[in-house]
């Protein structure tokens, strides 16, 4: 999360026309059987300032609702992210 005084267009600059995406449609859902699901995924090549050269990972905790199946109620199951860094190709 960034403090408030930072203005996210001065910290993350996409890199024009790197905007892929991805459709997915499913016949069935776990909490839903029958009922057909559309996941759209998004891509984009960014440079953003202040993040480690080194690869990392991040936990979300701002879901604090988690049930006995270790996951919340009000979001999908992804609670760690893992991010990867390199020259952008353009």
């Amino acid at each position: 999360m960034l403090p408030d005084n930072v203005n996210v267009e001065d910290v993350i600059r996409i890199v024009p026309g790197s905007l892929r995406e991805k459709v997915r449609d499913k016949s069935g859902s776990t909490s839903y059987p029958g009922l057909p699901s559309r996941y759209t995924l998004h891509w984009v090549k960014a440079y953003v300032d202040g993040l480690p050269v080194e690869d990392f990972c991040t936990d979300e905790d701002e879901y604090n609702d988690c049930g006995a199946g270790g996951y919340s109620s009000t979001a999908v199951t992804v609670k760690k992210h893992f991010w990867t860094g390199g020259a952008i190709q353009t």
